[in-house]
Formats: C-alpha cells, structure tokens, sequence
C-alpha cells in the first residue's frame, strides 16, 4: 500500500535536537537543593512535579527555575503542606508568601479560601514555588495517589498537560516546550488533539491550536531566549505550528473520507 503524505507530520533530522551539555545544570543550583528537600519530604506524598521544570530534568532541552506540584483531591492536604513547609524553614529555607492578590480576592468574594486550592511562596527571595489542587482535566492526564512518594511527571503526561494549558493561555514557555516534543521526541497534533481528548475537553484543542499558530504572548509572558542555547525565534516556532496544522487537518480529512 502506498503511503500518502500526509500519513506522517513533516519530520525534522535529530541532528536539530536541543539538549543542554550535562555539565551544564538544567536547574539553578538554589532550585536543585529546593527539590531535593522537598522530594525527601515524607510529609508531601501523592505530590507531582509539573510544569517546565518536571520536563527539563527529563530532556535537558532549557533551564527552568520554578517548581509547580498538583495533588489529587478537590483540596490541598494543609496540614502535611504547612507542616513541610516549617520543616523546610528549621533546615534554613526562607518561605514567604507569594499569593496573587486578585486571586485571593476572588476566593474570598466566592466565599473560599485560596490556600485550600493553591499556595504560592517564593522560596530565598529566588525559587517560585506553587502547590496546586488542579483541575478534573489535568487528573484525567497524570497518574496520582494520595499515598505514594512525591515524584516527577512522565514525559507523556507532561506533554499532555502542555497541550492542555494552551487553551487557556499564551505563554512562550509552553510553544517552546511543545515545539521541542513535536519537533524532536516524535509526537505529533495527533497526540495533541488526543490529549484533550483523554481529558473529556475535545471542543478545546482547537482554541489551543489557534493560539500557537497565531504567535501572539500574553502581556506578562516571561520569554524564553535566555533558557537555552540557539533559541528558536518566535516566528519559527509559529510557521512550524502552522505547518502542522496543515498535515493534521490533511490527515484528519482523509480519515473522515471512505
């Protein structure tokens, strides 16, 4: 049988893939000693690390320097939480609160507290730290256990949880990650789309999809240049989007065709 073009997303050589020396840390080295604490901490069971970081210490590709953790459950476990936390300040750690004022303010008018769901510090004046309840889609992507050891995200449920941010925001952070999963670690839109899919959100992907191709960062975007050696520049990044787009709705027509 004949293969038909659009059968494959346009590949590129492994030669372009982006990895960072190994003598050169992915983590800075405040940040590295932070997660080493808090991955020792018997106290933060059923955690997962997320985010950028999560998925720089498996691909090497960029320097990342916050720490994000979701926990199952509609809540967060505050006492194991606060616990840690003045575990970590009797080793030395200074934590302070790093709460978003506005989203404080819009629990309460909800009548909630904020630090039920999410508790935000920044850890020595350097290390952004976030503890997170997140949301039904993002369970339905990423294993968890309330009672098993804080531990890492898989690269598949990295990239699904990737694919799933992009639908609510535009940050370069997230395009660069996925454009170094699609471009280099052999997935595709397939998977992208699949990914809303799995998480019950399939009408979304296209939003997410959307916000890629047009190349446009939210104002508060943090950038991304100085993650990584040779970075792509943004209009790289949004033709390459466009381009598999392209094949992905080239292949979902043939699909559909008898």
């Amino acid at each position: 049988m004949t293969r038909r073009k659009s059968d494959e997303p346009p590949r590129w050589s492994s030669a372009s893939c982006i990895t960072l020396p190994w003598d050169n840390p992915v983590l800075p080295p405040e940040t590295l000693r932070l997660w080493d604490f808090f991955h020792g901490e018997s106290l933060l069971r059923g955690f997962v690390l997320i985010g950028g970081t999560a998925l720089a210490l498996h691909l090497r590709h960029r320097i990342s320097e916050d720490l994000d953790f979701i926990h199952p459950g509609p809540r967060l476990p505050r006492e194991p939480l606060l616990a840690a936390v003045r575990n970590g300040i009797q080793q030395g750690w200074k934590f302070e609160a790093n709460d978003n004022p506005l989203a404080v303010d819009e629990f309460t008018l909800a009548g909630e507290d904020i630090h039920d769901f999410q508790q935000d510090f920044r850890v020595n004046g350097a290390t952004r730290v976030t503890f997170f309840a997140p949301e039904q889609e993002i369970l339905r992507v990423v294993a968890t256990d309330p009672q098993a050891p804080m531990r890492v995200a898989s690269v598949d449920e990295l990239f699904k949880t990737k694919c799933l941010v992009t639908a609510r925001r535009s940050k370069t952070r997230d395009w660069l990650d996925l454009y170094l999963l699609l471009r280099d670690h052999g997935y595709s839109l397939l998977d992208y789309r699949a990914a809303f899919l799995a998480a019950g959100i399939g009408s979304q992907y296209e939003s997410g999809l959307q916000r890629m191709c047009h190349g446009i960062p939210q104002r508060n975007d943090e950038g991304y240049e100085h993650l990584l050696p040779s970075p792509p520049s943004l209009e790289q990044m949004r033709k390459f989007f466009q381009q598999q787009r392209d094949w992905l709705e080239q292949t979902l027509a043939q699909q559909a065709s008898p």
